[in-house]
């Protein structure tokens, strides 16, 4: 990160120069998006529904990126499943204007997705179609969660 001093000098060269830095992991609430643009350190951001709180706090943060005029491109997690992919897939169908989409890579990162069917970009950057079911639209097969690896913590007796 930049220090503080360092934010108008850098507001100045994304202006001059017409470019377009894109904030990541420095914008996961409404609070974090105002104090962005109140430094004038980006003019776009990567919107994740993980980092973000769920589907409608993502959904909130990419209504104000598109009500400000910035770049919005919604992102995801390595090793996201089809799951979160069908979450994605709601919010780009609820945000037009939406300038690049990462994710939906399923098998792509994954030996196996645990939430049928698999919602994947193809080859080429092909968007999957959304599931046209109650709810995202997938299942749990519980016997590829139940082989999925896991890492368990005891952090606090029973």
């Amino acid at each position: 990160p930049l220090p503080p001093a360092d934010l108008p000098g850098l507001a100045a060269v994304i202006r001059d120069r017409d470019l377009v830095v894109v904030a990541d992991e420095s914008a996961t609430s409404r609070a974090s998006l105002l104090a962005l643009a109140a430094s004038g350190a980006c003019n776009g951001v990567n919107v994740r529904i993980s980092k973000c709180g769920g589907l409608v706090a993502a959904h909130s943060r990419c209504r104000e990126v598109l009500e400000r005029g910035w770049l919005l491109q919604v992102g995801c997690h390595v090793g996201e499943s089809s799951l979160l992919s069908a979450a994605q897939l709601i919010l780009l169908g609820a945000c037009p204007g939406v300038r690049y989409a990462e994710g939906c890579y399923g098998k792509h990162l994954l030996r196996a997705d645990p939430f049928p069917p698999l919602l994947q970009f193809g080859y080429g950057g092909g968007r999957p179609d959304p599931p046209l079911r109650p709810g995202l639209g997938v299942d749990v097969d519980e016997g590829r969660l139940a082989r999925a690896p896991v890492r368990r913590r005891l952090v606090a007796a029973p």
